[in-house]
């Protein structure tokens, strides 16, 4: 939008602006037809018609949602009215685990800086705001994540190519395992897998491995690492 307006010292936009949005305004004086074009320009953001924002619903997980994965995200209904959106996270109950601001109104979604806590209950308020202020209408809601599953962990194995227990394997249905080592008793590293794989078939650098105890480290998708042992059986 441009216009020349005379000898006027204001003027009223006769154009519909749309609300909570930044306009550049650029005021030049003229002389006749010699216009000073070096003058600063001025950012205005024009206010939000209405009233606060009403309730904003966690969308997933959904309310009192169980088994929910380590790793889940938060997301939620986008609000028209919201410039942006104050997150609150309690665990058990007890002190305030996140008290975060998301000062833009499009954004719906909320990762975690680090996996949440298997077997917990989390409770979660997603308050919507702008210029007006907060909302008065604030819902309140909780899931619960998945609980850690031990796993099937084979205290031997026979890998003499019979087709049957020659490769050890840690089984893993609930998907909680990262990966897993495998060492020789001196600390050496042979082997890393995931329980994807067929798991470790004895062998290192293309060489059978002798009768022995070896030990594993399991890393579980929330770094907590499970330390034992198992036996390496020829027959």
């Amino acid at each position: 939008l441009s216009r020349s307006l005379g000898d006027v010292d204001e003027y009223v936009v006769q154009t519909h602006l749309e609300q909570n949005t930044e306009y550049t305004v650029s005021i030049y004086p003229s002389v006749g037809a010699i216009e000073k074009s070096n003058c600063p320009a001025t950012t205005i953001r024009t206010e939000i018609v209405g009233l606060v924002p009403g309730c904003t619903k966690l969308k997933s997980p959904y309310n009192e949602e169980l088994d929910v994965p380590l790793n889940a995200a938060l997301t939620w209904d986008k609000n028209l009215k919201a410039t942006g959106y104050k997150i609150t996270i309690t665990s058990e109950g007890k002190n305030v685990l996140v008290d975060h601001e998301i000062n833009n109104g499009s954004t719906t979604s909320y990762t975690h800086d680090s996996n949440w806590l298997e077997n917990r209950k989390y409770v979660i308020t997603i308050t919507a705001f702008n210029l007006k202020g907060d909302a008065t209408c604030v819902m309140t809601s909780s899931f619960t994540t998945v609980p850690i599953i031990i796993p099937d962990i084979p205290n031997f194995f026979t890998p003499n190519n019979d087709g049957y227990n020659d490769t050890w394997q840690v089984t893993d249905t609930a998907n909680n395992i990262k990966h897993i080592q495998v060492f020789d008793r001196y600390g050496k590293l042979l082997k890393q897998f995931t329980t994807a794989s067929q798991g470790w078939d004895g062998y290192y650098m293309g060489n059978p491995m002798p009768n022995s105890d070896y030990w594993y480290v399991i890393t579980w998708n929330t770094g907590k690492p499970t330390k034992g042992h198992f036996s390496l059986i020829r027959r």
